[in-house]
């Protein structure tokens, strides 16, 4: 909740901009309304799936990512070359790939906390395993 007040707070400081929020030019009086219409409704339940710590973990590995793209696309000789571009793009997804994994990694928590019985939080231990199956079953 406090961070969704001081992002209105900013919003109301920049009156006269348009504001760039997730792809989507707002007024800042349409930025205000989405902001409440979110603050109104959060819920308990949600604060305790996410922690703040992880929800910005998860924020930051994605303006990370958009650096290291910036990196890689930088990196582009001058001129038509198309095996650099399929480079580029190789890069890109290997990058990505492990990007995407961690911020998984930290959204897995959630999971773990709504479904403690069938998830693991980082951390914790899995529970007692059950007991083998019989020789007959194939799995």
């Amino acid at each position: 909740m406090e961070d969704l007040d001081k992002l209105r707070d900013e919003v109301e400081r920049s009156r006269g901009a348009y504001i760039h929020f997730a792809r989507l030019v707002l007024t800042p009086d349409q930025a205000i309304e989405l902001i409440d219409r979110v603050k109104a409704s959060e819920t308990r339940v949600h604060d305790e799936l996410l922690t703040l710590e992880e929800r910005v973990i998860v924020g930051t590995l994605a303006n990370l990512a958009g650096q290291i793209y910036q990196v890689i696309r930088d990196g582009a000789p001058i001129g038509p070359h198309d095996d650099w571009t399929r480079s580029m793009t190789a890069d890109w997804a290997e990058a990505a790939f492990h990007i995407h994994g961690l911020q998984r990694m930290m959204l897995a928590q959630a999971a773990a906390r709504a479904y403690p019985q069938m998830y693991r939080a980082i951390g914790d231990e899995m529970p007692a395993k059950r007991p083998p199956p019989d020789s007959s079953d194939p799995f």
